[in-house]
Order: structure tokens, then C-alpha cells, then sequence
């Protein structure tokens, strides 16, 4: 059954409200009749401007250029260095230190054995060094192999015992040492009698001659014994910087005393003055006591007091 909707003509009034008839034509406007519209209008048509658009990165001068190459190639350059060190430090030196420690590519050589023969002491014959005669010349005999306790004295205890017997008022006495046969010990052979390492004999046969001098000072102090060494020709002991380290370190310096120097000075040695020449001086706690050394006239002279060897210097 077919629905009846109302009939109705453009323009006529069908019950309700009356709607509007569409505009019989729609204009719509585009670019294309807005420039056709400006055209008629007398104005020109728009025209397209260029605008040049700035580059997009700053062009880098060739001095830099050149800079920053050169630093760039010296940049590369440490780097590659630094890498073949630390290849050479951390992985080619530990392989080859283990080829040669294994003995791949060397074999460890057999001791050579030392024949180097000791020198042997020239025979010489004893005299005194001294221009000015001492107060008193005293004998002393090193003493053997000990069959007694009596025999059992020390070397200073022995020097003592010869001094006691002499003149009081002798002031400067010098000794003359003997070994058992009335012979004359080399200064070698004496510093080995009495423990004095510090200087080898080798060393004492090449730049000495064999003989020396022995000497006692004597002062309210006590009794400070000193020698006398003559160096041989040409030789001087301003070149003999290793010996005389070994000498100033060496623990048997109190060896050359007759008595207990006491306790070395913390200072070690010093510099000093002697009768304005420049000495060595290693001070002791016990009074007058110093180990004092120099060179003058020829002569290396060792004292245990800087009177005593100041006294040595003026009888030469």
C-alpha cells in the first residue's frame, strides 16, 4: 500500500513552514578567476620572485684547512706510535723474555772461572816519613796465633800497654811495626791484622807503596793513633771516588782506634778545614774522638783526632 506524502511545487505553499528555493546558479571562486579577475580590473598579474637562499654551511678557509690536516695527521701519528709501544712493552717484550729465559734462542754460558791472581807485596824497606823527629820511636810486634789468655789482648790494649812505659811528656810518638820476625808488614797486611776491610788489598798494593807509618797523639783526651800512607807516582787520591765511598760507609772504621771512639755522629762525615787544607771528618760522642783523613805532600793520612793529625802534618 503506497504511503501518500504531500504534493509540492517549486515556489507553493504545501502546509507547514515554507522552504526556500535554491539559487539557480553557485559561483565558486578559484586562483584561476581571481587572476581573471585582476586582469579585468586593470591590475597585473603577480610574478614569481626568487630569493637566494643562504648556503647551508659557512665555507671553511684553506689555511685551516691545511691546519687542521697537518694537526690531524700528527694526531694519527702519536697514536700509532703510542700503539707500537704498548704492543712491544706488553706483548712482544714478555714473549721474548720468556724465549730467552727458556733458553729457545740462547743457552746460558758456562762460569768463567777468575783467574786473576792477587798481587803479591814487593819487597821494600822501612822509613820514617817524618822530616821532624817524633818525641820517641816505639817498637811494636804484631802478635801471633794466642797460646794464652794473656795473649788474648786486643790491638789497642797491646798499644796502650807500650805506651805506658814511655816518657809522659812525649806528645807525638811514632810506631814502628814489626811482624814476628822483625820484619816490616806491608800497610795491607797490618789493616788485616787489626780487621780493617775497607780498603782491599789490591787496591793498597796498586796506589801505595807497601811501607807505612804509624803514629800515637796524645792530649787530655787520651791517645789517638794515626798513618801514614805514600802513594806512588802519579797516582792521587782525588780519582779514587768508589774507594772512598766504601771508606766513609765502612762499619770497621773503629778498628783504627786504640779505645772506643764511642757512637758515630748522625751527620756522617763532613767537610772541614786542617790547617787551611780541606779534610774529611767523622765525629764521635767520646771527647777529642774523629776519624779524619787527607791528602798532602804524597801522602794519605788517616787520625783519629784533628789535633793529632794536624801535629802528622807539620813533622812532614
Amino acid at each position: 500500500m503506497a504511503e501518500n506524502f504531500p504534493q509540492s511545487s517549486r515556489g507553493k505553499k504545501v502546509g507547514g513552514p515554507t522552504v526556500p528555493a535554491p539559487p539557480t546558479e553557485i559561483s565558486i571562486r578559484t586562483l584561476e578567476s581571481d587572476l581573471k579577475s585582476m586582469s579585468l580590473s586593470g591590475g597585473s598579474s603577480p610574478l614569481p620572485k626568487y630569493v637566494a637562499m643562504p648556503p647551508r654551511f659557512a665555507a671553511i678557509p684553506k689555511d685551516v684547512k691545511r691546519a687542521t690536516s697537518k694537526a690531524l695527521k700528527f694526531f694519527f701519528f702519536i697514536l700509532a706510535i703510542s700503539g707500537l709501544l704498548a704492543i712491544g712493552y706488553y706483548v712482544i717484550y714478555p714473549a721474548l723474555s720468556k724465549i730467552f729465559e727458556g733458553g729457545v734462542l740462547s743457552s746460558s754460558p758456562e762460569p768463567v772461572a777468575d783467574n786473576k791472581k792477587p798481587l803479591t807485596t814487593p819487597e821494600f824497606t822501612h822509613r820514617s816519613f817524618f822530616r821532624a823527629t817524633p818525641d820517641e820511636v816505639l817498637k811494636f810486634v804484631i802478635p801471633g796465633e794466642a797460646v794464652s789468655a794473656a795473649e788474648l789482648q786486643t790491638f789497642g790494649q797491646r798499644v796502650l800497654n807500650l805506651l805506658a812505659e814511655t816518657n809522659s811528656n812525649s806528645k807525638f810518638l811514632e810506631i814502628e811495626v814489626q811482624d814476628q820476625n822483625g820484619g816490616h808488614p806491608a800497610i795491607s797486611e797490618f789493616f788485616s791484622s787489626i780487621n780493617v776491610k775497607s780498603l782491599s788489598s789490591d787496591f793498597l798494593l796498586t796506589n801505595f807503596n807497601p811501607d807505612f807509618n804509624m803514629f800515637v797523639y796524645r792530649d787530655q783526651n787520651g791517645s789517638w793513633p794515626g798513618y801514614l800512607l805514600e802513594l806512588k807516582p802519579g797516582k792521587s787520591w782525588l780519582f779514587f771516588g768508589a774507594e772512598i765511598e766504601k771508606l766513609e760507609r765502612s762499619p770497621d772504621l773503629e778498628n783504627l782506634f786504640l779505645t772506643s771512639p764511642g757512637v758515630r755522629s748522625n751527620i756522617g762525615f763532613k767537610d772541614g778545614l786542617s790547617k787551611n787544607q780541606p779534610v774529611r771528618i767523622l765525629s764521635f760522642t767520646a771527647p777529642g774522638a774523629a776519624f779524619v783523613y787527607l791528602s798532602i805532600k804524597g801522602y794519605l793520612i788517616f787520625s783519629a783526632s784533628l789535633p793529632g793529625l794536624e801535629e802528622a802534618i807539620r813533622r812532614l
